[in-house]
């Protein structure tokens, strides 16, 4: 072989390396690119269905309250199944006159009264694909007729910081969503 033949066949050799890498970068851009697109989507369909268990776990709580009797609090029992053993966990849930989940003003820890909520309802941290959920209790008043006016209502909004958020009636218990 020839000292040119050599020549051309590592030219050739680099030609195919660059464009096999040029290949690879490209598919890796498209790639990235489109789990970035989808990333915003999968975020609120994965909260939407956060709101779904939410209102799940409130309706469940409000009937067990009606076959109760309706009382102040209810006290649930939860089994986990952790590593082959069963360990029982008590929970006790404030209730409001109207038998929806509640927490007293100024509650445990100086965490707020929808965070508290959050905790009954939920038991987990307030983080969503780590991103930090905010709550945000706000008071709507409510206008009667002529000078007597009815019960204020209280509204919990949970809300990620791409603005996704669900609200909780607390006179109602009507969970809504963002996206309606």
């Amino acid at each position: 072989m020839s000292r040119q033949q050599q020549v051309e066949k590592r030219e050739k050799s680099l030609v195919e390396m660059l464009v096999v890498l040029v290949l690879v970068v490209v598919l890796m851009a498209s790639f990235i690119f489109y789990y970035f697109k989808q990333q915003a989507r999968v975020s609120s369909v994965g909260f939407n269905a956060l709101s779904h268990s939410f209102s799940a776990k409130l309706t469940s709580v409000h009937a067990q309250w009606l076959m109760e009797g309706k009382p102040d609090s209810l006290v649930l029992y939860t089994s986990l199944a952790v590593g082959g053993d069963e360990t029982r966990q008590r929970q006790v849930i404030s209730l409001n006159a109207y038998g929806w989940i509640d927490a007293p003003p100024g509650g445990k820890n100086d965490m707020s009264r929808c965070d508290l909520i959050w905790q009954q309802i939920l038991d987990m941290p307030m983080v969503f694909l780590k991103s930090p959920v905010s709550s945000l209790e706000l008071r709507k008043p409510s206008s009667g007729n002529g000078t007597v006016k009815k019960e204020v209502g209280r509204i919990c909004r949970y809300s990620l910081l791409s603005g996704e958020y669900f609200q909780y009636h607390l006179l109602d218990g009507r969970v809504e969503t963002s996206s309606g």
